[in-house]
Parts: structure tokens; sequence; C-alpha cells
């Protein structure tokens, strides 16, 4: 027998929520596609100005059929599912577990993970650790669950062996924090383009990557720029039409045993251990001013 728990939350919705999604998140017994399986399933919708989340919660391997029979019918004319880390891991493993009972899940084609997201632009973001709570960290996105994610497998044990409601009510509040957070997260796809985009908005910064001891920025212009080729001490630009390329060449010191990349004039620190953006993007502003690009 399947438990159903729902939830509703007040939400403002933005332009990067639709309608039309379904936002999930699974919990599981283990990473065995062919024997573990999914003990809760949570899937949220957006609501006009409110997040309707509901949980299908199962206490034995014996309901997992029905659960997901269940879910089948929460994905009808679903157009976008949303994810974290879902493409890697929560699709392929409930649709593993549906074909051992001969079910074809209505997953929608329109799979946005919002793991792959956030890795593919780290760069500018600079997070740490990318994962679910560190991402909620960087939007100020609330979570009151003390629960990791590892804790969880244990804690279902116990439960199903005990029947404690207490871990019960702890095991779906983790996973209710997981699929009502998705929604909101959506939010950061406007931070990444602020981020990309300079105080001189003709610009977007497309990459930057390290090259002995330079670092190559690679600009996209929102309009034509006029063939440029400067190359002025520790700096070199080169650019024309839509595209527009700054290389800085950096200083070298050693600090606790880690090599570090500095700009010799102003000795800011623009790498140690990893490529400090904010700085990055502070000097090609000020080069596209002073050069008059």
């Amino acid at each position: 027998m399947i438990d159903i728990i729902n939830y509703e939350d007040t939400f403002k919705l933005s332009i990067y929520n639709r309608a039309d999604d379904i936002y999930l998140d699974i919990e599981t017994t283990g990473l065995k596609r062919n024997s573990d399986y999914a003990w809760v399933i949570g899937a949220a919708f957006v609501r006009e100005n409110k997040i309707e989340s509901k949980q299908i919660f199962i206490k034995s391997k014996d309901d997992e059929k029905e659960s997901l029979l269940y879910l089948n019918e929460l994905l009808k004319n679903k157009q976008r599912i949303v994810t974290f880390n879902g493409n890697i891991f929560d699709i392929p493993f409930l649709n593993e577990r549906a074909n051992t009972y001969g079910i074809s899940l209505n997953f929608p084609q329109d799979k946005y993970d919002l793991y792959e997201l956030i890795r593919k632009h780290n760069k500018f973001l600079m997070i740490k650790r990318i994962n679910l709570k560190t991402a909620e960290k960087f939007m100020r996105i609330e979570r009151n669950d003390p629960l990791a994610g590892k804790e969880t497998l244990t804690l279902y044990k116990t439960y199903v062996e005990t029947g404690y409601d207490y871990l019960k009510k702890s095991l779906l509040n983790h996973n209710y924090y997981d699929i009502k957070n998705l929604p909101p997260l959506m939010n950061v796809n406007a931070v990444i383009k602020n981020y990309n985009t300079l105080y001189d908005t003709r610009f977007i910064i497309n990459d930057f990557y390290i090259v002995g001891n330079s670092i190559v920025t690679e600009l996209i212009s929102k309009r034509p720029i006029p063939k440029v080729c400067i190359f002025d001490g520790d700096i070199s630009i080169q650019g024309n039409m839509n595209f527009l390329q700054i290389q800085f060449t950096l200083q070298k010191a050693m600090k606790d045993g880690i090599e570090l990349l500095y700009f010799g004039d102003t000795k800011k620190v623009v790498k140690w251990e990893r490529i400090y953006y904010t700085i990055l993007r502070e000097r090609i502003e000020e080069t596209i001013k002073k050069y008059g690009i």
C-alpha cells in the first residue's frame, strides 16, 4: 500500500518556471537499479503563486509497482521534467525499475537538469562542491533539514524495522525540501546570465582558461565591433565582428606550496587553486574601457 503525502507552499513564480513542469526527486535503498527501489518519489508542481508537492512513500518493495503507476499518472501532460542530477540518477533508475514490471514511464522529452546547468557554468558561479544543498545555499534558499543524503538510507532501514513515526517524518522532511526547493532554484539561470554579462552590456563572457602563465578570456559581442588588434605589455586584444579575445600575462608566485597567478600591476591574485572570476571580470571591464573597445 502506498502512502500519499501532500504539501502546499506559497511561491513567487519566475520566467524560468512553467505550469507544465514536473519537479522530481527520489530517495532509494541503494544504487543498484536491478535490485534496489525508490522508497519515496517526490514531485512538485507550480500553480499560480504556490508550489504543490506530493510524495509517494512505500514501506516495502511489494508496493513498488503501485508507486510507479501512480508516478505515471503524475507525468501525464507534463512537457518538461526538472531534476538535480536526475539525468544521471533519478530518471534512469526509475525507468529500469519500471521496466521490471513492464511499465513504460511517460517522462517528457524535455529533461532539465539543474546539476548539469550549474556544473556547466560553475566557472562563473564558483560553488566549491556542487550538490543540492550547496546550490541552495548559494541561492539563499531555506532548508530546515539536518539530514545528509547518505543518512536517509540507514534511517529508512531503521524505520522499516521499528515503524517509529518520528523517523518517517524526518525522512519525508528531507525529500520535501529536495523537491520544494527545485522551483526557486531555477532562478540560478538569472544569476548565470547576470554573471556572464558585463556592466558594458554589449559583451557576454563566454569562456576563460589558463594557458601557461596567461589567462585567456573569450567574449561575445551583441553587435558587431570593428577589427581590433592590440599588444600592450601584459595585455593582448584581438577581435572582429562578434568575437573578442583578451589575454592577460600573469605573474607567478608560491604560497603554502601552491602556485598562484596574479596581475603584475595591481598584485591582485586571479588564480590560487581556482580562478577568481570576480577579479577577472573586474579586469576585463577595466581593459574594455581603457582601450575604448
